[in-house]
């Protein structure tokens, strides 16, 4: 058994993180709830889809340090097309194409133009915070519509619309890693460390425009079931890295 774990990472932080929550279940009996499990949830989401994206660069031997400000950018450009009067889906499509557009422009400093991805991330990390400021002046965008709220409603079992989409990336991630040309060499290349057998410029490009994407797709008005103040507004000042 204890083989088991000193073999597998995954096992043993799984044990690990039993344990955690058994401590804190015993010194605190109301937190092993599906209540406190709803809320550690929701408050995921965004984190969740990031690190997929950051994944796919990481396996390619990359980093992607400017996630946060395409966050933040994503989010500006979906804020300020509903504000707009754009409708709901288009304004997502925005928002998505932002971050597809940012990750292809990362993706061809590091792959084409051999800009190491730290120093490449690090700039446009800083770049696309400013266009975010530019776009905002530096203001809470407020008066979102319901629409957009209404995606981080409780559906039950305090899961949501934004909760089922999440799951099914993580889902579509490990069908991509796992069942695809693209996937099993990435994931290849990072294990042995042996270069692709496809050309390591396409797995290194398009590995940052996935990773933008997750970075983009709209985040939880709210974070928990109970609606707060803060979720009809997006503050772009405070997107961080």
């Amino acid at each position: 058994m204890l083989d088991l774990f000193s073999r597998n990472r995954v096992a043993t932080l799984i044990l690990v993180l039993a344990v955690a929550y058994a401590a804190i279940g015993t010194a605190a009996p109301g937190y092993l709830s599906g209540a406190t499990a709803s809320v550690v949830v929701s408050n995921s989401l965004v984190l969740m889809l990031i690190s997929l994206g950051t994944m796919m660069v990481i396996l390619t031997r990359n980093i992607d340090v400017s996630s946060g400000s395409v966050l933040g950018l994503s989010a500006a450009v979906l804020g300020l097309s509903l504000t707009a009067g754009v409708s709901l889906p288009l304004s997502i499509a925005f928002c998505l194409a932002t971050g597809a557009v940012a990750g292809a422009f990362n993706g061809l400093m590091v792959a084409y133009l051999g800009i190491p991805s730290i120093v490449a991330t690090l700039g446009t990390l800083g770049l696309y915070r400013g266009i975010m400021l530019v776009l905002t002046g530096g203001r809470w965008i407020e008066d979102l519509p319901q629409g957009l709220k209404a995606l981080a409603a409780n559906l039950g079992f305090g899961f949501s619309i934004l909760t089922i989409v999440v799951l099914a990336l993580v889902a579509l991630a490990w069908i991509v890693l796992r069942k695809t040309r693209f996937g099993r060499i990435s994931t290849r290349s990072a294990i042995t460390a042996r270069p692709p057998t496809i050309s390591v410029y396409q797995l290194s490009w398009c590995s940052f425009p996935l990773s933008s994407q997750r970075a983009s797709a709209p985040p939880s008005p709210a974070s928990s079931s109970p609606p707060r103040s803060a979720s009809s507004q997006i503050r772009p000042a405070t997107a961080s890295n």
